[in-house]
């Protein structure tokens, strides 16, 4: 889809991706594709900001966040974890969380959000529904101290010292 979208002539990508929202099977792919060319145009028009299509870009990229619905921002993120689970199993879903106990509880509500959001795909919303949220929360506070014990072990120059060559 994405393929598709960017190949289409003359611009009509996003316009195709606009009226694949309507198709309750495509929906969330084609919101999240919209989403993801959106941020990418986006962040090209930054790097460049010279002219005035840029700028007109990247408005129309922060524009596309604020037409989502709640409804089609749950779909979004549904769509979001169900690729990333896809693409990398449990374990590569669960290290894109990050390591601090506030991206599982981040990671946490945005699982809630994306089981709620009625995504057609049922059977990978019951793969993620298994996810142990609770085991990520302790992996993420014990990561969270072997780093600050890291963080001291470096601060003060290691746990032991150089023998000078003479």
């Amino acid at each position: 889809m994405r393929l598709l979208a960017e190949e289409l002539p003359d611009g009509h990508g996003p316009e195709f991706l606009r009226a694949l929202r309507y198709e309750e099977e495509l929906r969330p792919s084609a919101l999240f594709m919209a989403q993801a060319q959106a941020q990418a145009q986006a962040a090209a028009a930054a790097l460049s900001a010279q002219g005035s299509a840029e700028r007109d870009a990247a408005d129309a990229a922060a524009r596309a966040d604020e037409d989502l619905d709640d409804h089609e921002i749950a779909l979004t993120a549904a769509e979001s974890l169900l690729l990333m689970r896809e693409t990398g199993g449990e374990e590569a879903l669960l290290e894109q969380v990050g390591h601090s106990s506030g991206d599982a509880a981040a990671f946490a509500t945005m699982l809630d959000v994306a089981l709620a959001s009625g995504h057609p795909d049922q059977a990978g919303l019951e793969r993620l529904s298994r996810i142990d949220v609770a085991a990520l929360r302790r992996r993420a506070a014990r990561l969270g101290r072997l780093r600050a014990d890291a963080a001291r072990r470096h601060k003060s120059g290691g746990t032991r010292k150089r023998k000078k060559r003479r």
